[in-house]
Order: structure tokens, then sequence, then C-alpha cells
């Protein structure tokens, strides 16, 4: 694809995401408080999890399942964040992603 129509693709997407989030309520905050409330969000995440193996007990449930999905995409990818740091910085919940990946996605 020619670069010029990769820029317009991209300014397209861009902007109807944009759209979708501000829908969505989240787009509505300033990014410091966006940061807040996924910290907020973390934090419980951490507190409910607390020396457990799975969320719910010893089996994993959809909610673990949930919470995975969320947490690999924010300790996973390569952009650094606050979020990311508050995250990295529960050992449960590290312990907790390394736990499901190994378990049900060895292959990553």
């Amino acid at each position: 694809m020619p670069p010029v129509i990769c820029d317009i693709a991209a300014a397209y997407f861009r902007n109807k995401i944009k759209k979708q989030i501000y829908g969505h309520g989240i787009g509505r905050h300033k990014t410091e408080e966006i940061f807040k409330l996924g910290m907020l969000d973390i934090d419980a995440l951490s507190a409910c999890l607390g020396d457990k193996k799975y969320f719910l007990g010893e089996q994993p449930t959809t909610l673990d399942a949930s919470a995975f999905g969320i947490l690999i995409n924010t300790f996973g990818r390569p952009i650094e964040s606050p979020l990311k740091e508050c995250g990295l910085s529960k050992d449960n919940l590290t312990n907790f992603v390394t736990r499901i990946k190994a378990h049900f996605y060895p292959d990553l």
C-alpha cells in the first residue's frame, strides 16, 4: 500500500477510535485521570487475587480468562506507561500472568 494511503487510513481509523473511546466515557478524562483509574483497577485486581492461585480458588474460571486478557496486554506490550509500571509492581499479578501463560499458552 502506498505511504500516502497508509497515512490516510491511519488518520481515519485513529479518528474513529477516538470517537468510540469518547462514546464509552474513558475518552472524556484527561490522560492522567485515565492512568489513575487504570491503576485503581490494577490495585483492585491485586487485592481480589491476594495469595490465591486463581481469582476464585484453585481452578481457573472465566474471570481468570478475562483478567489474563487484560493483564497480558498491559504487561506484555512494548509500550511503557504508568499502568504497566503499576501492574508489574504487583507480584501476585505478574505470577498469575506467568502461571496462565505457562499452563494455557506454553508457546508464547
